[in-house]
């Protein structure tokens, strides 16, 4: 009997085992590249920024402005998504609220550390940090201030004007951990900043700052919405309106003066008015080859020319 028994679980994960074979020939895998193309290049501009310190000791160091807080930032998402009227599935109360309502409570572990970073920020904050190995970074509207692990403050809170000349907000901090540099980033008028630290001391090391100006940039030149990704064979990029960038890593990394900006068109995303699409980040050192940085972007059906909610 257990002969038998044996010869048929052998016989059955034979069968299983075709079964397979036989469905995945209908899975094709790609067997061409992708085929976005490259618009245009822009060289981005170059300078370089003593460290924090020196900027003290220079005395040209601009401290965080004390009365950020009685300022009024306009909302930047001038192209706002329009609802189309008559779309917008399911109809009537969101069966997920109701869904989530019902489900059981998890507690949580408290926070292993927790302290305040600021309480002078414009209006809107525009909060932002990154941990690195030795320090936390942590930006907003319109200054930035570096921690050590233990939350202590490695340096004094500091306006983005010293990296900056043109600043508009919306910053953004980002840690590069294969490379093991800081990163500050922010919008300008008509054009978008990026300061990475020189080594892995932003305190007392340097900055390469890159700035890439406006006629990188389509209608209007406003950089609106911006938002970063780490990745492989570039840092990425992607704004409002719909528009995809590729910074060259390796010389931002090393401060090469060649550094340039591509940028791509994205294709088939409806936005109603306003795009939000964002390239997924790496957060460790386990970086893969050159390409396949996957971008993802909201698809709502009460947009005209969309029929179901999906990401793409």
């Amino acid at each position: 009997m257990k002969k038998i028994t044996i010869c048929l679980l052998f016989l059955t994960l034979i069968f299983f085992s075709q079964t397979i074979k036989s469905q995945s020939k209908y899975i094709p895998l790609p067997t061409t590249a992708d085929t976005y193309k490259v618009t245009s290049t822009v060289n981005l501009e170059y300078k370089y920024v003593p460290s924090i310190n020196e900027l003290i000791n220079k005395q040209t160091f601009i401290p965080s402005d004390p009365d950020l807080y009685k300022i009024k930032r306009e909302d930047k998402k001038m192209r706002g998504n329009k609802v189309v009227p008559g779309k917008g599935l399911p109809k009537g109360p969101d069966p997920l609220i109701s869904l989530g309502s019902k489900n059981n409570k998890k507690q949580n572990r408290e926070p292993i550390l927790d302290f305040l970073t600021t309480s002078n920020t414009a209006t809107p904050g525009d909060p932002t940090g990154e941990v690195g190995r030795d320090y936390y970074i942590t930006a907003w509207n319109s200054s930035f201030r570096i921690y050590n692990l233990d939350g202590s403050p490695a340096a004094p809170a500091a306006s983005l004007g010293n990296f900056f000349t043109q600043d508009a907000g919306d910053p953004i901090a980002l840690y590069d951990s294969e490379a093991d540099r800081y990163i500050i980033s922010s919008m300008g008028n008509n054009a978008v900043n990026f300061a990475v630290s020189v080594s892995n001391d932003p305190v007392n090391g340097g900055w390469h700052v890159y700035n890439a100006s406006s006629n990188a940039f389509p209608t209007g030149g406003f950089p609106d919405y911006p938002k970063y990704s780490i990745w492989s064979d570039a840092y990425y990029l992607t704004i409002n309106p719909a528009n995809l960038f590729a910074l060259e890593r390796d010389k931002i990394l090393t401060g090469d003066t060649s550094a340039s900006m591509q940028s791509f068109s994205i294709p088939a995303i409806a936005t109603s008015g306003f795009a939000s699409a964002q390239v997924l980040d790496i957060v460790d050192d386990n970086h893969p080859g050159p390409g396949n940085a996957t971008l993802i972007y909201l698809q709502d059906d009460a947009w005209s020319g969309v029929n179901n909610d999906h990401i793409k």
